[in-house]
C-alpha cells in the first residue's frame, strides 16, 4: 500500500488546467514508484481520482489500474442489484464516473442538492478533520433519506475513508 500527498480532486475538477492544485502529477509519480517495485495491478481507493484513470492507465500500460466504479458495476451485476443510491464527493458526481459505469444496468439514485452539500461538509468538516462523530451523523441522514425516498437496499458509499461502527 502507498499513499501520496495529492491535491484536493473535487477541487481540481472545479478548476481545471495546470498547476500544483492538479493531482495528476502527484498520482503519476506514486505509480511510478509502484512499478518500479514490480507491482502489476493498482487499486486507487479514492473515488474522485478516478477521474484521471484513463491517464493513468495510459502511462503505465504495464500496469492493471483498477477502475473503482466499474468494479462495483460488476459486482452489483453479479449480485443482481439493479437499483442503488450513491454517496459521493461533489467531484464524483461531477464526474459521472458511476453513471457510465452503472448505465446500462443498473439505476442510480443521487441525493439531493442539500444532502450532497451535507455529504461534503461531512467529509470535509468530519472525516478530513477527524471528527469522525460529525461525519457519522451526515453521512447517516444523508443515506437515510435516499434510502426511504427510493425504496433501497443497496447504497455505494464512494466517500473519503469512513469506517461505520
Amino acid at each position: 500500500m502507498a499513499q501520496a500527498p495529492v491535491p484536493d480532486r473535487s477541487a481540481a475538477l472545479e478548476l481545471p488546467g495546470f498547476g500544483g492544485h492538479q493531482p495528476l502529477e502527484p498520482m503519476l509519480q506514486a505509480m511510478g514508484k509502484l512499478a518500479a517495485l514490480g507491482a502489476t495491478s493498482v487499486a486507487v481507493a479514492c473515488n474522485t481520482a478516478h477521474a484521471w484513470h484513463g491517464e493513468l492507465q495510459q502511462r503505465f500500460p504495464q500496469l492493471e489500474v483498477l477502475h473503482v466504479a466499474r468494479e462495483v458495476a460488476r459486482t452489483l451485476a453479479r449480485d443482481g442489484i439493479t437499483e442503488v443510491g450513491l454517496l459521493a464527493t461533489d467531484g464524483t458526481y461531477r464526474s459521472g464516473l458511476y453513471a457510465k459505469a452503472l448505465e446500462q444496468e443498473v439505476v442510480c439514485h443521487i441525493p439531493e442538492v442539500s444532502e450532497c452539500e451535507r455529504l461534503m461538509y461531512g467529509i470535509y468538516s468530519g472525516v478530513k478533520t477527524g471528527d469522525l462523530a460529525l461525519a457519522q451523523l451526515c453521512f447517516e441522514s444523508v443515506a437515510r433519506g435516499l434510502a426511504l425516498r427510493h425504496n433501497l437496499g443497496t447504497l455505494i458509499m464512494a466517500a473519503p475513508r469512513y469506517r461505520w461502527r
